[in-house]
Protein backbone atom coordinates (compact mmCIF):
# COMPACT_ATOMS: atom_id res chain seq x y z
CA UNK A 1 0.00 0.00 0.00
CA UNK A 2 1.13 3.70 -1.19
CA UNK A 3 1.90 5.08 1.93
CA UNK A 4 4.96 7.22 3.34
CA UNK A 5 5.87 5.92 6.76
CA UNK A 6 9.15 6.64 8.46
CA UNK A 7 10.98 9.22 11.32
CA UNK A 8 13.37 10.80 9.01
CA UNK A 9 16.43 11.33 10.87
CA UNK A 10 16.37 15.16 10.56
CA UNK A 11 13.24 14.95 12.92
CA UNK A 12 14.71 12.43 15.30
CA UNK A 13 18.40 12.84 15.01
CA UNK A 14 19.52 10.62 18.25
CA UNK A 15 19.31 6.74 16.69
CA UNK A 16 17.76 5.40 20.58
CA UNK A 17 15.33 7.88 20.73
CA UNK A 18 14.12 7.41 17.37
CA UNK A 19 14.74 3.65 17.85
CA UNK A 20 12.49 4.27 20.65
CA UNK A 21 9.61 6.18 18.86
CA UNK A 22 9.42 3.44 16.59
CA UNK A 23 8.60 0.52 19.33
CA UNK A 24 5.92 3.50 20.59
CA UNK A 25 4.41 3.31 17.36
CA UNK A 26 4.22 -0.14 16.93
CA UNK A 27 2.20 -0.52 19.71
CA UNK A 28 -0.72 1.57 18.57
CA UNK A 29 -4.08 0.22 19.27
CA UNK A 30 -6.57 2.67 19.55
CA UNK A 31 -7.41 6.33 18.83
CA UNK A 32 -6.30 7.40 22.26
CA UNK A 33 -2.76 5.64 22.24
CA UNK A 34 -2.61 8.19 18.78
CA UNK A 35 -3.45 11.52 20.74
CA UNK A 36 -0.90 10.37 23.43
CA UNK A 37 1.86 9.88 20.70
CA UNK A 38 1.66 12.69 18.87
CA UNK A 39 1.29 14.78 22.17
CA UNK A 40 4.68 12.77 23.31
CA UNK A 41 6.03 13.66 19.67
CA UNK A 42 5.05 17.21 19.56
CA UNK A 43 6.00 18.28 22.91
CA UNK A 44 9.96 16.30 22.58
CA UNK A 45 10.83 16.97 18.81
CA UNK A 46 8.19 19.67 17.32
CA UNK A 47 5.47 18.77 14.97
CA UNK A 48 5.57 15.36 13.31
CA UNK A 49 6.15 15.66 9.39
CA UNK A 50 3.80 13.74 7.15
CA UNK A 51 5.55 10.49 7.03
CA UNK A 52 5.64 10.37 10.84
CA UNK A 53 1.88 10.24 10.84
CA UNK A 54 1.49 7.99 8.32
CA UNK A 55 3.75 5.42 9.76
CA UNK A 56 0.99 5.79 13.41
CA UNK A 57 -2.43 5.23 10.51
CA UNK A 58 -0.10 2.69 9.12
CA UNK A 59 0.61 1.27 13.43
CA UNK A 60 -3.18 1.71 13.82
CA UNK A 61 -4.10 -0.05 10.37
CA UNK A 62 -2.27 -2.82 11.23
CA UNK A 63 -2.94 -3.78 14.22
CA UNK A 64 -6.76 -3.47 13.89
CA UNK A 65 -6.66 -5.55 10.77
CA UNK A 66 -4.77 -7.69 12.73
CA UNK A 67 -7.49 -7.90 15.45
CA UNK A 68 -10.43 -8.53 13.02
CA UNK A 69 -8.30 -11.51 11.58
CA UNK A 70 -6.91 -9.88 8.65
CA UNK A 71 -3.44 -11.16 7.55
CA UNK A 72 -2.25 -9.53 4.55
CA UNK A 73 -3.04 -6.08 3.11
CA UNK A 74 -1.96 -5.30 -0.45
CA UNK A 75 -3.07 -2.80 -3.14
CA UNK A 76 -3.33 -3.87 -6.96
CA UNK A 77 -4.48 -0.47 -8.72
CA UNK A 78 -7.04 1.16 -7.32
CA UNK A 79 -8.21 -1.64 -4.80
CA UNK A 80 -7.49 -2.44 -1.45
CA UNK A 81 -6.82 -6.46 -0.99
CA UNK A 82 -7.92 -7.47 2.56
CA UNK A 83 -6.55 -11.00 2.73
CA UNK A 84 -7.73 -13.09 5.88
CA UNK A 85 -7.63 -17.16 6.24
CA UNK A 86 -11.86 -17.51 6.63
CA UNK A 87 -14.84 -15.62 5.16
CA UNK A 88 -16.44 -14.07 8.40
CA UNK A 89 -20.30 -13.72 7.57
CA UNK A 90 -20.22 -10.36 10.03
CA UNK A 91 -17.06 -8.93 8.36
CA UNK A 92 -18.57 -9.76 4.63
CA UNK A 93 -22.11 -7.60 6.14
CA UNK A 94 -20.72 -5.16 7.55
CA UNK A 95 -18.13 -4.40 4.43
CA UNK A 96 -21.08 -5.06 2.05
CA UNK A 97 -22.99 -2.26 3.72
CA UNK A 98 -21.03 0.30 4.01
CA UNK A 99 -19.17 0.03 0.58
CA UNK A 100 -22.10 -1.73 -1.61
CA UNK A 101 -20.66 -1.02 -5.12
CA UNK A 102 -17.20 -0.77 -3.72
CA UNK A 103 -16.76 -4.00 -2.24
CA UNK A 104 -16.10 -7.38 -3.50
CA UNK A 105 -15.78 -11.06 -1.92
CA UNK A 106 -13.15 -13.34 -3.39
CA UNK A 107 -13.71 -16.87 -2.01
CA UNK A 108 -11.27 -19.45 -3.78
CA UNK A 109 -8.42 -20.93 -2.02
CA UNK A 110 -6.75 -17.68 -0.43
CA UNK A 111 -9.94 -15.64 0.53
CA UNK A 112 -9.81 -11.92 0.31
CA UNK A 113 -12.24 -9.01 0.17
CA UNK A 114 -11.57 -6.39 -2.08
CA UNK A 115 -12.29 -2.57 -1.61
CA UNK A 116 -12.17 0.33 -4.19
CA UNK A 117 -10.55 3.26 -3.47
CA UNK A 118 -12.73 5.98 -3.80
CA UNK A 119 -11.74 9.49 -3.92
CA UNK A 120 -10.19 9.28 -0.49
CA UNK A 121 -6.28 8.26 -0.11
CA UNK A 122 -5.10 4.61 0.07
CA UNK A 123 -4.61 5.69 4.48
CA UNK A 124 -8.21 7.06 4.57
CA UNK A 125 -9.78 4.07 2.73
CA UNK A 126 -8.18 1.64 5.13
CA UNK A 127 -9.30 3.55 8.38
CA UNK A 128 -12.75 3.98 6.77
CA UNK A 129 -12.27 0.06 6.15
CA UNK A 130 -11.36 -0.78 10.29
CA UNK A 131 -14.10 1.65 11.47
CA UNK A 132 -16.60 -0.34 9.32
CA UNK A 133 -15.31 -3.65 10.50
CA UNK A 134 -15.43 -2.51 14.36
CA UNK A 135 -19.06 -0.71 13.85
CA UNK A 136 -21.80 -1.71 16.55
CA UNK A 137 -24.66 -3.02 14.64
Amino acid sequence: VNISAHIPELYIENLPQRLGIYRRIADIKTQDDVSDVIDELCDRFGEPPKSVLGLIDVALIRNSAAAHGIKEISQNGGNLLLYVDEISGEHTARLLSHFKNRFLLSAGKRPYYSIRIGSESSAECLKEIMTALSAEE
